[in-house]
């Protein structure tokens, strides 16, 4: 469905939603295998935006911009220490490396299942947990209906647009309830929330 088609739906389903929906176009990052995505979440969990992105702009380079488990496994971990990748990030590199290395990993069917079926299968390498593979699902197999209430950002977003205390107890049930006008769309309602946070 197209975009525009998507952001009449949610304005339809929720006014407070439609508040912050513009008529300008929400871009998406492009990356060229789940390989390079995933990695590159690994070295952005617990930094900032300008800290993540020096630090992959030196793995890349690391790598001679061939972003693949073949070109990991041809530097140590000193060398990945030394770009400032912790101990912790090195292992899970290691990890992400040896599961992309397997040809059946690899089969773009993989990426066909469930967004259920695919969060067990990624949460199973060390270094990814749920929130990181919804980021996968929303942004790199641009799937439609993702809520990641676990994202600091939405949750303060929705609890500031729905006057919402975030710390009261059971505010997660609460913005799932909210969200659920937003069905079968309720990535893109995220993505309006993210920059009504960012802007706010």
């Amino acid at each position: 469905m197209e975009i525009s088609s998507i952001k009449n739906h949610l304005k339809s389903a929720d006014s407070k939603l439609a508040s912050i929906i513009h008529d300008d176009e929400l871009s998406w990052p492009i990356y060229s295998s789940p390989f390079e995505s995933l990695s590159k979440a690994i070295v952005g969990q617990q930094l900032s935006v300008k800290a993540a992105d020096t630090i992959y702009k030196r793995f890349s380079e690391l790598l001679e911009l061939q972003l693949t488990p073949e070109s990991l496994d041809k530097v140590t971990d000193d060398e990945l220490r030394g770009i400032g990748l912790s101990r912790q990030k090195t292992s899970y590199m290691r990890d992400l490396a040896r599961y992309f290395s397997d040809p059946a990993k690899n089969d773009p069917s993989l990426w066909n299942g469930s967004d259920e079926e695919i969060i067990k299968e990624l949460t199973s390498i060390k270094g990814l947990g749920v929130w990181t593979v919804q980021m996968f699902l929303m942004f790199d197999l641009r799937r439609l209906d993702i809520l990641p209430l676990d994202d600091l950002g939405i949750k303060m977003g929705m609890c500031k647009l729905y006057d919402l205390d975030p710390k009261e107890r059971g505010v997660k049930k609460k913005l799932e309830v909210v969200a659920e006008p937003w069905r079968p769309y309720r990535s893109v309602a995220c993505r309006y929330i993210w920059r009504y946070q960012n802007n706010s």
